[in-house]
């Protein structure tokens, strides 16, 4: 009984209450609805990603957004209640994001924005070309889980590690069977040697007669061409500016292309394996073939070990040509295509801004060359405008041995040159 009037006088209380506020004018509070709400929240683009979303806003107000970033792009249909989201290519590694408040008068919302970072080059890495190679074919197998990369050539560039082997005459297995190792070949019995070559400076010819296949003789000859040749500077290739995100990848490059590492030349404690500071790095390099030097076959003398010349894949270096080329390596946390722009202002000697030039000494450039015996060097300049009209000045760079060519010991064929390497 007790219970039934603490009840009845609870009720009693409610009611008093209700009709008072009734009386008084007042309704009963009522907690306001969202009134601005999104189809879509949440946004994910790629680092090249060209495609523009679309997202529907539910609302009876205006549609207002908050300040965005300069890579983000939002276009607000007042009529249809839409926004039309773009983002710009993200060269950067690193992954980007933003949160947009989508408000009207009453109420706001937010769209959550991210949009990934360019990713480093992977296995099996995609071969391009430097200016200077003329290369066939790139094939790729795969050797205990481990990617191996297979080349062939018909001109193979004159690095600094067998420079010493390279001469007109010598005989070499053209199958690199421990690259970028040589495997020559002596004792071989030759007729007189006639060499040639492919210029006529001034109405002369260059013929000399050697009892012997030379490098001494060949390097001499050589030079008098390089003395007597016209100083104006010549055309040259120039290749466009090859894109790397890792030195892994530029081991690779360099390897394929030239067969050593540019790599270890750039910084003493640099290894393949070794993260990059900036976001990308670009390499220039040019090709500039001045002349040849060639071998006539007819200094062989025939061999019976027809099985031994098969299985060592005999051949002799035929022609070596000789030119100019040289690297000029640009990391920076730019885009490839703000960076390529300045270089090409500084090469066109045009006037630069002071946000400019700051921008090219943000940067890391390593202007690398060769020195007249054909060992790379490394520009140690501080000033990395001076290296990059260096870089240019291609009348100044010596004139080294490029590339060089093979024919087959029996048939005097052309013949490929033939290498493979894994990293």
């Amino acid at each position: 009984m007790s219970y039934m009037k603490h009840f009845i006088s609870l009720l009693s209380s409610i009611l008093i209450l209700f009709l008072f506020y009734r009386c008084n004018g007042n309704e009963l509070p009522v907690p306001k609805e969202e009134s601005i709400y999104l189809s879509e929240s949440i946004l994910s683009f790629g680092n090249y990603d060209d495609s523009v979303r679309t997202i529907t806003v539910h609302t009876k107000g205006i549609i207002n957004l908050d300040k965005q970033p300069d890579w983000l792009d939002l276009q607000v249909d007042q009529q249809n209640q839409l926004i039309k989201v773009s983002v710009k290519p993200n060269y950067s590694r690193q992954s980007r994001e933003t949160q947009v408040k989508v408000f009207d008068e009453n109420s706001e919302s937010y769209l959550h924005i991210s949009q990934s970072g360019e990713a480093e080059e992977e296995e099996p890495f995609i071969f391009k070309y430097f200016p200077v190679s003329e290369y066939i074919s790139c094939e790729t197998s795969v050797e205990r889980a481990n990617t191996l990369y297979h080349f062939k050539t018909k001109k193979f560039f004159i690095n600094q590690n067998i420079k010493d082997e390279i001469y007109l005459g010598n005989i070499l297995n053209y199958k690199f069977s421990d690259f970028p190792k040589l495997q020559t070949f002596e004792d071989y019995i030759f007729n007189d040697v006639t060499v040639i070559a492919d210029i006529i400076i001034d109405g002369k010819m260059y013929v000399e007669e050697w009892e012997t296949p030379s490098k001494s003789q060949l390097d001499e000859l050589a030079q008098i061409i390089i003395k007597d040749a016209p100083k104006e500077s010549k055309t040259y290739y120039v290749g466009e500016p090859i894109l790397f995100r890792s030195y892994k990848y530029l081991h690779f490059l360099s390897m394929a292309n030239l067969g050593f590492g540019i790599d270890e030349v750039m910084q003493d404690n640099l290894y393949p394996d070794k993260n990059m500071d900036k976001d990308l790095g670009l390499i220039y390099s040019y090709s500039q073939s001045l002349f040849s030097i060639l071998i006539d076959p007819s200094f062989l003398q025939p061999r019976e070990e027809t099985d031994f010349i098969l299985q060592n894949n005999l051949s002799y270096i035929n022609n070596i040509t000789y030119g100019k080329t040289a690297f000029l390596i640009v990391e920076s946390d730019g885009s490839k295509q703000s960076v390529d722009s300045i270089i090409k202002k500084v090469k066109l000697k045009e006037n630069l801004s002071g946000e400019e030039k700051l921008f090219i000494n943000s940067m890391d450039i390593c202007y690398l060359y060769f020195s007249s015996d054909g060992t790379l060097q490394k520009d140690k300049s501080e000033d990395n405008i001076n290296k990059i009209v260096n870089f240019y000045q291609v009348e100044n760079n010596n004139i080294i041995p490029l590339n060089y060519s093979v024919l087959d010991y029996i048939t005097n064929g052309s013949k490929y040159i033939e290498y493979a390497f894994s990293l």
